[in-house]
């Protein structure tokens, strides 16, 4: 394996684990608010999926959020760092607490 695989497959890794944080942070009851904010400023966030994140949080209900989405035209593969304030303002009135 070459040098530049190598710190290909290394910066993948430090991204899996700092989603493997994130969504661990959001299962322990992180506020959206703050994810949003975190996404601006820190890459690795940013290019986690909406969905994902929203299926980490406790409570979460798969085929809720989906239909969330949905019903929202929020497309289930967009991204934090994708989303415009007002898709942002419609998932922290319906998911924030």
């Amino acid at each position: 394996m070459s040098s530049r695989e190598q710190q290909i497959f290394s910066q993948l890794d430090e991204i899996r684990e700092a989603w493997s944080g994130l969504l661990s942070q959001l299962g322990e009851g992180l506020p959206l608010n703050s994810l949003f904010e975190s996404a601006k400023s820190d890459e690795a966030v940013g290019q986690c999926r909406l969905l994902k994140c929203l299926d980490s949080m406790p409570g979460a209900r798969k085929v809720d959020n989906r239909r969330f989405m949905s019903g929202h035209g929020i497309d289930e593969r967009i991204r934090l760092v994708d989303m415009s304030d007002s898709q942002i303002d419609l998932v922290l009135e319906a998911y924030d607490v």
